[in-house]
């Protein structure tokens, strides 16, 4: 009996023996595994989503882009090994960082140089270089000078959406087509005439997916009207993001870029606080979209 209970304990001592190197390993993994979050923001603390975070380690270098959040993640054994971090953003100054001391990595704004002149109601704005494509939630524009003839009703709105950086796909992804006047005092768009736009995808290899509105009865203006292509929220695409040549994009549509001296393009950034930073960047190009009589 005292035999058979001495078995019993020295059994339970190798249980639990086994248990605690099982525990020991796994820690051991698990702190290996270990991640850390960094977030980009601005100078006041505001989450900047789609940075594009370039990093450099000894030998190698990733591509990572900041969630709605701003957030990204880097593996503490990759953290060791970092040369550099790039950051990018369209509204901000870029930025490079030797080593992440911080969890918080602060971007200054862009200073786009918004000259307003109270009497003539224009806007010099400094231009930027053509975007070939775009994130989530960016609504893009086309003005398009009035017509001598008044009164002429607008039929379609017509886009060339194309794929970007050698990812097939893209020119399918849905959207929405929109027309927005010309404000008065500021020449940008202004109020919006379709509310809920008119939700659009590309079925063909045509040069163009169209939208009807003869049923909305809009005329063209004497000063020109925008015609817009807003991409849609981030949980409105199945995939988020992909990889093209380029480095990770947001898996939206692109639109063809041509060259049209009277037609003027302009791109309305996402932010979280569009008080503050409504700001419609001119483009050097324009994007193929027009409108049909």
């Amino acid at each position: 009996m005292l035999a058979s209970t001495k078995g019993c304990n020295i059994q339970m001592h190798g249980v639990i023996f086994t248990l605690c190197i099982l525990s020991l390993l796994s820690f051991d993994c698990f702190s290996q595994t270990s991640e850390r979050i960094f977030q980009i923001a601005d100078k006041d603390s505001v989450p900047v989503p789609d940075a594009i975070i370039k990093v450099y380690f000894k030998n190698s270098e990733i591509q990572l882009i900041s969630d709605s959040v701003g957030k990204f993640v880097l593996k503490e054994t990759e953290i060791k090994d970092i040369k550099k971090l790039e950051i990018r953003h369209l509204n901000f100054e870029d930025k490079i960082i030797k080593f992440p001391t911080h969890n918080q990595i602060i971007l200054n704004e862009k200073a786009y140089l918004l000259d307003v002149t109270t009497v003539s109601g224009k806007i010099k704005i400094v231009r930027e270089p053509t975007l070939e494509n775009f994130g989530f939630n960016y609504i893009v524009v086309n003005f398009i000078p009035g017509t001598k003839t008044e009164n002429k009703i607008i039929k379609k709105l017509k886009y060339n959406t194309v794929n970007f950086g050698g990812v097939k796909g893209l020119k399918y992804l849905p959207f929405k087509a929109n027309l927005y006047l010309v404000d008065s005092l500021t020449g940008f768009p202004g109020k919006q005439l379709i509310p809920d736009g008119i939700l659009l995808k590309r079925t063909d290899n045509k040069r163009y997916v169209e939208a009807d509105i003869s049923d909305y009865n809009i005329s063209m203006p004497k000063n020109g009207i925008f015609i817009a292509f807003e991409l849609l929220p981030e949980e409105s695409y199945k995939i988020k993001y992909i990889q093209s040549r380029y480095g990770a994009i947001s898996a939206v549509p692109a639109l063809k870029i041509i060259r049209i001296e009277s037609v003027k393009s302009y791109i309305l950034f996402p932010y979280q606080r569009f008080d503050e930073r409504n700001i419609w960047v001119r483009q050097e190009s324009n994007y193929d979209m027009i409108i049909e009589f």
